[in-house]
C-alpha cells in the first residue's frame, strides 16, 4: 500500500513545463520561456472559442532553438482551434529556448487563447 503523494517508478509523472492563459491582441501575444530537461514533450494550444469561424481564428508559432547553435524545431500552424503535438528534446539540445507567437486574423482582437507545454 503507497501512502499519499508516494510515486511508483512504474507511474508516469507530467511535468508542466510552461501553462499560460492570454488575450490575443491585434499586434499578437508572445513570449518564451527556458526547457532545461530532455526528455519527450507534449504541445498544446487552444483558442478559447467553441467553433470555427472563418478568418476569426488563431494562428501560431512555436520554434525551438537547441543549445547545439543552428538547430531549431518550429511548430506553426496558421489557423486552429486546437493542437496537440508530441516531440522529443535530446540531452545536447538543453538547455532550449523556446519562442512562441500567437495572433489573431479577427477584425476584432479580443480572441482568448491557452498554451501548455508537459514533459511527459
Amino acid at each position: 500500500k503507497r501512502e499519499a503523494g508516494e510515486v511508483d517508478e512504474d507511474d508516469e509523472v507530467e511535468e508542466v513545463v510552461w501553462n499560460e492563459e492570454t488575450k490575443v491582441p491585434a499586434n499578437g501575444a508572445k513570449g518564451e520561456f527556458l526547457v532545461k530537461s530532455a526528455g519527450r514533450y507534449h504541445l498544446n494550444l487552444h483558442a478559447k472559442t467553441a467553433r470555427f469561424i472563418p478568418r476569426t481564428l488563431l494562428g501560431y508559432v512555436v520554434t525551438f532553438h537547441s543549445a547545439v547553435k543552428g538547430h531549431t524545431l518550429q511548430l506553426a500552424n496558421p489557423e486552429f482551434l486546437a493542437c496537440d503535438e508530441f516531440f522529443v528534446l535530446r540531452p545536447e539540445d538543453v538547455p532550449c529556448r523556446v519562442v512562441w507567437t500567437i495572433w489573431s486574423h479577427a477584425i476584432f482582437k479580443n480572441s482568448m487563447a491557452k498554451g501548455s507545454l508537459t514533459k511527459l
